[in-house]
């Protein structure tokens, strides 16, 4: 089994190289086979520690979730941005002023300006 393990590593080792995987889903494979490495060996303590020896990058599977899920957030908040860019601009295309754009959507004049580029005299 711990042959199989090691395999299974340079395997995904190799495919991340590759760029045929990402680091975040190298280390989810890798999660869900300590998972079934761990039923499987439930009674072989012996196997069970050579097994978590081989696979003892838990702490680099937490730090690919952290980034992964910090992406995501970044994802988000540019998506959010971008959309009230584009509801600003809609708003003041259909002749509404600045001043009513900026309290409709929270924000100050400035802030409008700034994100829309708009240029007051």
């Amino acid at each position: 089994m711990l042959e199989e393990i090691s395999g299974l590593i340079h395997r995904l080792d190799y495919a991340m190289e590759q760029d045929h995987l990402s680091a975040y889903q190298r280390c989810m494979i890798l999660d869900m086979a300590k998972l079934v490495s761990d039923r499987l060996t439930e009674r072989y303590r012996r196997v069970r520690k050579g097994v978590k020896n081989i696979m003892r990058g838990r702490v680099i599977e937490t730090e690919a979730s952290r980034i992964y899920r910090e992406g995501i957030k970044e994802g988000i908040k540019e998506a959010d941005q971008k959309r009230l860019k584009q509801d600003a601009k809609a708003m003041l295309d259909d002749g509404l002023e600045p001043e009513r754009v900026a309290r409709i959507l929270h924000l100050t004049v400035e802030k409008l300006e700034e994100l829309v580029g708009l240029v007051t005299t």
